[in-house]
């Protein structure tokens, strides 16, 4: 236990702490906002991109999740919405796995829940980059989500805007109830998904449509599901299959909200299908795509560590002589501020765990 913890703390300041600097850099960048929009979300997002290749090196190269691609190649320079299943808490952290091996992470646009601001480091980046927020309420969330994706419409190009349509993550109980929906709605009972919300993805797809590019659906299947804390031990040995399919803009462009519905539960189908063929042979019967690399985010890890160590070295050196009462305050409040600051992470991780063993 106490390694655990060891490795916890390790992975935690290796994260923390170049956010913080990153958090900084982010709240100086609206200096610039009233003088050029454009100037400003081109900060944010090459700021995070220094940063979130930590979070890529956390899943890939600390906890040792691999992850396996099939169907159409990721694309390297275009603007897409991907639409995936909701398996797990940490399906957005993985996202951010895949969205390195092609995308500029800063780049990555979701939509999550109000609670990630309330996450240390992270919900401000995710401020600053304008992910759209929402409560899981539409009568509270359309105007949110509009004012997102049309701001979407000006944002610098390439980026990625993910959405999970299922809108929560699946487990067995939240799996019942969504069979007990689509039996009262005439729709076919599904074992592995859940039948998606479609109102996002069709406002997303009718704001975006002369935006975007094309569309990814993304089938996610985990051979063993992991938690954020598995990540932050590094012992989240697992393998995460990601079955892709493109579809071009073109083919959806001109579908009204009723046809895009329709064509978004199709999707889900494919999944049921796909989902059934991994369950029978470990495999979605195709090769696996070549040359999709994970990105080398080891040479961030390098640089930071290397960054920090010579700051604090910096920082020491310039600072007069310091007396051991000084020392002890200057400790008492560093380890004050970090105390409350992984408080507040557990309390966010707690929340989540308690909501997710409710629903199974």
């Amino acid at each position: 236990r106490m390694l655990d913890l060891l490795r916890m703390a390790f992975a935690l300041a290796l994260i923390v702490i170049p956010g913080i600097f990153i958090n900084v850099l982010e709240v100086l960048t609206l200096l610039v906002r009233p003088f050029s929009l454009r100037r400003y979300r081109e900060l944010n997002r090459d700021l995070v991109s220094l940063h979130w290749p930590l979070l890529v090196w956390l899943i890939e190269g600390w906890a040792g999740v691999r992850l396996k691609l099939y169907g159409d190649k990721l694309p390297a320079n275009e603007t897409m919405i991907g639409i995936l299943n909701h398996r797990s808490d940490v399906d957005w952290m993985i996202g951010f796995a895949l969205c390195g091996r092609k995308c500029i992470l800063g780049a990555l646009k979701v939509i999550v829940k109000t609670a990630h601001l309330m996450i240390p480091v992270f919900g401000l980046m995710e401020y600053f980059v304008e992910f759209i927020f929402v409560k899981r309420n539409w009568q509270e969330d359309k105007a949110a989500l509009e004012r997102g994706l049309l701001s979407l419409q000006a944002f610098p190009k390439p980026f990625w805007f993910i959405i999970f349509p299922e809108g929560t993550r699946y487990s067995q109980k939240r799996k019942e109830a969504n069979q007990s929906w689509a039996r009262e709605n005439g729709k076919t009972p599904l074992e592995h998904v859940l039948w998606p919300r479609a109102k996002a993805f069709v406002m997303a797809t009718q704001t975006l449509k002369g935006t975007a590019d094309a569309i990814y659906d993304a089938t996610m299947i985990f051979e063993k599901e992991v938690t954020f804390f598995d990540l932050l031990k590094g012992r989240g040995n697992t393998v995460v299959h990601f079955h892709v399919k493109r579809y071009d803009m073109a083919q959806v462009a001109d579908k009204t909200d009723g046809e895009l519905e329709a064509w978004l539960d199709e999707r889900w189908l494919e999944k049921e299908r796909l989902f059934e063929v991994f369950s029978k042979h470990s495999s979605f019967l195709l090769p696996e795509l070549e040359n999709e690399r994970p990105m080398k985010s080891h040479y961030f890890v390098v640089a930071w560590i290397a960054f920090t160590l010579c700051s604090l070295l910096v920082i020491l050196r310039s600072l007069p002589p310091i007396s051991w009462d000084d020392l002890k305050h200057a400790f008492f409040v560093i380890a004050g501020l970090t105390f409350v600051g992984i408080l507040m992470l557990i309390s966010v991780l707690r929340q989540t765990s308690a909501s997710k063993k409710k629903s199974q």
